[in-house]
């Protein structure tokens, strides 16, 4: 087992029975995290907010996290904000 795992669960044991909603940029780090909780069993939930500060780059991020949750079962939600004026 890798230390990010034994840590999660010497210290995240109390969360075992909550769902855990996690930001999910399409990164490395938002990805390993959501991929130990859910290999570790934790009700985990992907979320992903799409700036479209990047243009095709966003869209493709949120593609990529979605098709990701769906592939591992992990529920997700997109939120879509504009913020060019």
């Amino acid at each position: 087992m890798h230390k990010i795992e034994q840590h999660i669960k010497e210290h995240w044991n109390h969360l075992k029975t909550a769902t855990i909603y996690v930001a999910c940029s399409g990164g490395v780090d938002s990805i390993v995290l959501l991929t130990i909780l859910k290999r570790l069993n934790y009700n985990v939930h992907a979320i992903h907010v799409n700036y479209q500060l990047r243009e095709q780059d966003s869209e493709d991020d949120a593609a990529f996290v979605k098709q990701y949750a769906q592939k591992h079962g992990i529920p997700f939600q997109c939120k879509t904000v504009n913020l060019k004026y």
